[in-house]
C-alpha cells in the first residue's frame, strides 16, 4: 500500500492514532507555524484556561511552564503515535515530510495533524523499528518542536525528552489494550528508544513497569495531582 492508504488503515485504529492525508475543510496550517513563538504562546495560554476551568483556579494561578510542558506533550503524542502505531501493527516505519505536515488550530481537545507526504519503510524488528521511528519522526519534527518550546519557555529539554518517552509510552499502552493483532511489540520498541537509544537517560521500564527519570511540572498546577510515571510518584 501506498503511505496514505497506510495511514488510513493507522487512523482506523482509534482517535488516540487518528492524522488525515488530506486537507478538508478550512483553517489548516503548515507545520512551521506551530514552531512560532506567539503562536506557542497563544496555545500554552488557552491550556492555561483550560486547567484553570477544570482545576477551579484562575488562569494566572496556573504555572505557564506547566502549561508549555504539556503543550509539548499533547503534540509529541498526536505526531508520534501514528508512527508507532504503524510499526507496531502494520510493520512500517512512515516517515512524514515537514513541509507536508499541517495542523488545525481547535480550541480543547487535540491538534488534528494532517500528513499530505511520507515515505513508508519496511521494519523487521523492534531495534529496526526504534531506528526509524528516531530518524524520522523524532529527528525531523519532535526535537525541532522540542528546541522551539524550550527557547520559548525556558523549558529543559530534559524534561520534554523525558514528555517524549512519556508519550510513546502511552501510545505503547493504547496499542496492547486496542486489541488489534501486533507485529511488532510497541513497548519493546520504545524500549530499545530508552535504553541506549535516541531517548537514553528520559525513563527506565521496572518491575513495576514506565518511570521517568524527570517529571514534566505538571505537579505545579494547584489541585493537578502527579502523573502515574512521574519520577516524584512512589514506585
Amino acid at each position: 500500500m501506498d503511505a496514505a492508504s497506510l495511514l488510513r488503515e493507522i487512523s482506523a485504529t482509534g482517535p488516540y492514532f487518528e492524522v488525515t492525508t488530506t486537507l478538508d475543510g478550512a483553517g489548516w496550517r503548515p507545520l512551521g507555524e506551530l514552531f512560532d513563538s506567539d503562536v506557542m504562546r497563544a496555545r500554552v495560554a488557552e491550556i492555561q484556561r483550560t486547567l484553570a476551568e477544570r482545576t477551579g483556579n484562575r488562569p494566572d494561578e496556573i504555572d505557564r511552564r506547566a502549561s508549555a510542558s504539556t503543550h509539548f506533550l499533547a503534540v509529541a503524542s498526536r505526531l508520534l503515535s501514528p508512527a508507532l502505531a504503524g510499526l507496531a501493527t502494520l510493520g512500517v516505519g512512515l516517515d512524514p515530510d515537514p513541509e507536508h505536515v499541517w495542523w488545525q488550530p481547535v480550541e480543547g481537545g487535540p491538534i488534528p495533524f494532517a500528513w499530505t507526504a511520507a515515505a513508508a519503510v519496511a521494519a523487521d524488528s523492534p531495534g529496526h523499528a526504534a531506528d526509524l521511528l528516531a530518524r524520522g519522526v523524532l529527528t525531523r519534527i519532535v526535537r525541532p518542536f522540542a528546541a522551539a518550546c524550550a527557547s520559548t519557555f525556558r523549558l529543559s529539554e530534559q524534561v520534554l525528552h523525558g514528555n517524549t518517552a512519556s508519550a510513546l509510552n502511552g501510545a505503547a499502552i493504547m496499542l496492547r489494550r486496542g486489541g488489534r493483532p501486533l507485529v511488532i511489540e510497541p513497548t519493546a520498541i520504545v524500549a530499545k528508544l530508552i535504553d541506549g537509544g535516541a531517548l537514553s537517560g528520559a525513563a527506565d521500564y521496572t518491575a513495576t513497569g514506565f518511570v521517568r527519570r524527570n517529571c514534566c511540572l505538571f505537579y505545579r498546577v494547584p489541585g493537578g495531582g502527579l502523573c502515574g510515571d512521574c519520577v516524584l510518584v512512589a514506585h
